[in-house]
């Protein structure tokens, strides 16, 4: 019905003892591959932006997607950038104290 239980006794023991720790495989493990369907890095859009995506077809622009709690004051200071810089990019902005989540703002290339 049931499996049988393991046994235990001291010859065991001794004999596991002395035969060390397993061996070690000298075949390093190879890099497993990147399942597919994963998104890699694109040339256009450097990882050291997080949070930002390249604007299409425009050259030294990104688009960052307000969150809730954001200022352009800090989206500005977060890359690097003044808000002299984030508004002149962002013409439509009439009051930059109030902005609201998910507006796309446009930022030239940031310098951190």
């Amino acid at each position: 019905a049931g499996s049988p239980a393991p046994t235990t006794s001291a010859a065991a023991s001794a004999s596991a003892a002395a035969s060390g720790p397993p061996a070690r495989s000298s075949v390093a493990p190879s890099p497993s591959a990147r399942p597919a369907g994963t998104p890699s890095a694109s040339p256009t859009a450097p990882a050291r932006y997080p949070g930002l995506t390249p604007c299409r077809g425009v050259p030294d622009c990104y688009v960052y997607v307000v969150k809730t709690g954001d200022t352009l004051t800090r989206i500005a200071t977060r890359y690097g950038l003044t808000l002299a810089e984030v508004l002149a990019r962002n013409p439509a902005i009439s009051d930059p104290s109030h902005i609201v989540r998910g507006l796309k703002v446009r930022l030239p290339t940031p310098k951190r």
